[in-house]
């Protein structure tokens, strides 16, 4: 090999070296802003709570819609929704009204979401037959500051809640007089 030759092969390696430097150097400078970026998300990081021992509630990212329920004493948010059967139904054509469910006084509205067929079946695999409406979103679980499901509220006549929310069959079981 001449000496050209070999200064050749050794200015290739030295460039070739150089180059792998020059990468090593650019992924570890863009490794750093990753972990940086990572640090800086994991110290911002919302606590988790929890509504109720059941784990309802769980709010991961911070927000000020208000999710653990309206408190009793409140005036129910009223509402216009459709129904199976496509007629609007209003939590105010209930107001003043002494709606009885078999003997203990008791008139049930279910808000739902979803297809309408889906929750028609539903109905009629659990024997439900009280008004069910729709809603399109969570627009009512909104005003009512609860995403869970199934939750359930006790309404007096005048349109007050007479409970916070109760969370789960158990709860809702135990707001019937």
């Amino acid at each position: 090999m001449t000496t050209v030759g070999l200064a050749i092969a050794l200015a290739a390696s030295w460039l070739v070296i150089g180059i792998l430097l020059w990468l090593l150097y650019l992924l570890t400078k863009r490794h750093g802003r990753t972990l940086a970026a990572y640090r800086q998300l994991t110290d911002q990081q919302v606590p988790r709570t929890l509504s109720r021992s059941e784990g309802v509630g769980l709010s991961i990212t911070e927000s000020t819609i208000l999710r653990n329920g309206l408190t009793a004493g409140t005036r129910a948010p009223d509402f216009s929704l459709p129904d199976l059967e496509g007629n609007q139904r209003s939590l105010k054509e209930f107001a003043g009204k002494r709606m009885r469910h078999r003997e203990n006084n008791l008139v049930v509205l279910m808000v739902s979401r979803g297809e309408t067929a889906i929750n028609w079946k539903k109905a009629e695999e659990l024997g439900l037959s009280f008004p069910i409406v729709l809603q399109k979103r969570w627009e009512i679980s909104k005003e009512y500051a609860m995403f869970a499901t199934p939750i359930g509220y006790l309404i007096d006549e005048k349109g007050t809640l007479a409970s916070g929310v109760a969370i789960g069959a158990q709860e809702i079981l135990g707001l019937i007089p």
